[in-house]
């Protein structure tokens, strides 16, 4: 749409507005007295009067007021772009003539006025968006709206322009303020629409901005809470014990009355799992876990492991308990969050508060909890457990089932008298037994003849006794052989007992190491149970509760005069042979020596005080001076290594950052080490000349 500034006359019109205009006036050249006082008199009547004077300061007042609305028309030009842009029949500038029409409408300071007004009213509407742009890119309503407001505010200024065109005989009959009447109901609508349509905008801004926030709020409130928890990992042994899961294994359990009753119960209840050490309890609560889940029960879990410092505690399992519950509500962070506020602590070490968020978190549920605790006879506060369980069981308004295994101990048993006991019978494991048995030998291609693996396969389950542990070793020792007379010779002397079977394992294994192999190998299992001297006088275990990279480099550089290995976590998996492995403690894939069974843990243990030195593996027989040999490595390290001065600089330099990294080091398992030598009360009462000498 053009604006035309001065709309064209015609000829007729010309020639008429020069007759009314009449000749033009000639001054006499030399005016009489007469004439001079006439002239007075008609200048006189020429001054404007007051009235007048006051009307055209009040408009330069107008106009005063008018200059802030006039500046943020000036910034909203980008917005009448996006406009422009997006509907072509508005054309731009639209302001320019808004601010002629003001400058040229000075007669009629009542129109000003309400003009003014308008004006003010549109400016205070558009400001309420967060971004003009924003506004009319994505809101059809409010390019309608605005667009309708420019078009009639185009329309006034064009009935402005074209009044200050016409002839001046015209404004005898021309009335600008009824004229500008006309528009005036049209642009106080569109200023109302305009005004309702950055209010709804603004309100669906706000409604998603305070949407974010709360999602926000609840991440923030999500990783504080899980952070006050402080978890323990037991994701990764979980996903490493169903890799390992032999289908149908467990069928013959899952169909015991036990279970079964267990299972389909509506009411909380408790179900205790025993068996003797190798016959599956871990591999059973595993199966039991991954069945829940696959019939998307809500369930939790936790595998308790001895001597591990965040897995062998009651707080530990509750807090790593409640931190998996809640991820299965997200309302339960909301129900949690004053307790946690109120706590005032950096993590949950209160069993106090744990029990209270049991309650909270139990009273808030309408589906049933499964809670499965693996290896509660590893706990070292194992009473403390019992009275938890029970005593949450007891105050829960909602359903919770809880299935608990561990050895059958005497203490556990009278904790638990009460509640139902499934015992892991091996008429239960040996038909999966026999399966995975035959599978394996099948598999061996040195195993061809079938009398051959018929005989393997008898000789393995009849010393097994349905123990998964002894029959997957014992299957592997075997299938592990090159000729048909050596697995003869080890079908003869299969081990009548897990200990028996651990013998003959670290035996064979020392056969295959080199002289320098066997050496550091009998370091690696000098350090291995770090339980046995990372310990405080009160039995508070401190710092990490394995040995990791850092701590075998330093135990082969001390046994290889100081050269430097270069895989030291490699050559532990290869020294410790089936006896260990290696655990990934993080992301950053740190890992972590540990063994691969609890049996196979206490069998080593159970060697450190023996009285017959010969009677040892050879790779266990500095055990018996274990603490004395652990002391020289550590002399090695604070007399020979690099590593120790410069931690030793470092404790100068930056004390304070020092003392909250340097659980980080090798140095406290060194430390420990040392110290510990220093405390031997007396030596084994019988020595063999070879522990004389070493």
């Amino acid at each position: 749409m053009a604006l035309a500034l001065r709309p064209a006359k015609s000829a007729d019109l010309e020639t008429q507005e020069a007759s009314l205009r009449g000749p033009k006036f000639i001054f006499p050249k030399a005016p009489s007295a007469a004439w001079q006082l006439a002239l007075e008199k008609h200048l006189a009547t020429l001054s404007l009067d007051n009235s007048k004077r006051r009307k055209r300061d009040s408009f330069i007042r107008v106009l005063e007021a008018l200059r802030p609305i006039l500046e943020p028309l000036k910034r909203f030009e980008g917005a009448i772009d996006v406009l422009v842009q997006t509907n072509g029949v508005f054309c731009s500038p639209v302001w320019g003539p808004i601010r002629m029409v003001i400058t040229m409408a000075g007669d009629h300071l009542k129109s000003v006025e309400k003009l003014a007004r308008i004006l003010e009213r549109v400016m205070n509407i558009l400001p309420r968006a967060q971004s003009y742009e924003e506004l009319l890119q994505s809101s059809e309503a409010a390019r309608n709206s605005l667009g309708t407001l420019c078009a009639d505010l185009i329309d006034f200024c064009i009935r402005a322009v074209q009044y200050h065109t016409l002839p001046f005989y015209s404004f005898i009959t021309y009335d600008f303020n009824k004229q500008f009447d006309e528009v005036w109901e049209k642009l106080n609508y569109d200023s109302q629409q305009m005004d309702w349509t950055a209010n709804a905008a603004n309100i669906e801004q706000g409604i998603k901005f305070r949407e974010a926030s709360i999602r926000t709020r609840d991440e923030d409130l999500r990783m504080a809470l899980q952070r006050w928890l402080l978890p323990s990992n037991v994701q990764d042994d979980a996903e490493r014990y169903w890799r390992e899961l032999i289908p149908a294994s467990c069928d013959l359990i899952f169909a015991s009355f036990e279970f079964r009753t267990w299972e389909s119960s509506t009411t909380s209840n408790i179900l205790r799992i025993v068996a003797y050490p190798g016959a599956g309890k871990t591999f059973f609560a595993s199966s039991v876990i991954q069945r829940l889940k696959v019939a998307s029960s809500d369930v939790a879990y936790f595998f308790c492991r001895n001597g591990i410092q965040d897995r062998d505690t009651t707080i530990y399992v509750l807090r790593t308990l409640l931190s998996q519950t809640i991820r299965l509500q997200h309302s339960a962070y909301e129900v949690l969050a004053p307790l946690y506020q109120e706590s005032g602590r950096a993590s949950a070490d209160s069993i106090s508060d744990m029990q209270q968020c049991f309650r909270l978190l139990l009273d808030s549920r309408s589906q049933v909890l499964h809670l499965v605790i693996d290896g509660i006879d590893e706990l070292t506060d194992k009473g403390l457990f019992f009275d938890v369980v029970k005593s949450i069981i007891s105050a829960s308004k909602s359903t919770i089932k809880v299935l608990v295994t561990g050895r059958d101990e005497v203490g556990i048993s009278k904790a638990f008298q009460p509640y139902p006991l499934l015992r892991i019978s091996p008429d239960m494991t040996q038909k999966p037994i026999t399966d995975y048995v035959a599978r394996k030998i099948a598999e061996c291609d040195n195993i061809s003849q079938s009398w051959l693996r018929e005989t393997v396969l008898s000789r393995v389950l009849d010393k097994s006794e349905g123990l998964w542990l002894f029959a997957k070793l014992m299957t592997d020792a075997v299938t592990e052989l090159p000729t048909v007379a050596a697995i003869e010779r080890q079908l003869q002397n299969l081990p009548s007992d897990l200990s028996v079977m651990y013998y003959q394992i670290l035996e064979r294994h020392a056969d295959a190491l080199a002289p320098w192999q066997l050496q550091w190998a009998q370091q690696l299992f000098l350090w291995i149970d770090s339980e046995d001297y990372f310990w405080l006088d009160h039995g508070e275990s401190v710092g990490r509760s394995k040995i990791d990279a850092d701590v075998v480099r330093v135990i082969f550089q001390a046994a290889g005069n100081g050269e430097l290995p270069l895989n030291p976590l490699n050559i532990a998996k290869t020294l410790g042979g089936p006896m260990v492995r290696i655990k990934i403690k993080d992301i950053a894939d740190v890992g972590m020596i540990e063994y691969i069974h609890l049996s196979a843990r206490d069998y080593i243990l159970s060697t450190s005080d023996t009285k017959s030195y010969a009677s040892l593996p050879r790779l266990l027989r500095l055990r018996r001076l274990r603490a004395l040999f652990r002391g020289v490595t550590a002399l090695w390290f604070f007399e020979s290594s690099q590593e120790a001065l410069d931690l030793l600089q470092w404790f100068r330099s930056d004390p304070e950052h020092a003392c909250n990294n340097w659980w980080d080091s090798p140095y406290p398992f060194v430390v420990y080490g040392l110290w510990n030598s220093f405390h031997v009360p007396a030596l084994p009462e019988t020595m063999d000349d070879d522990e004389y000498h070493m």
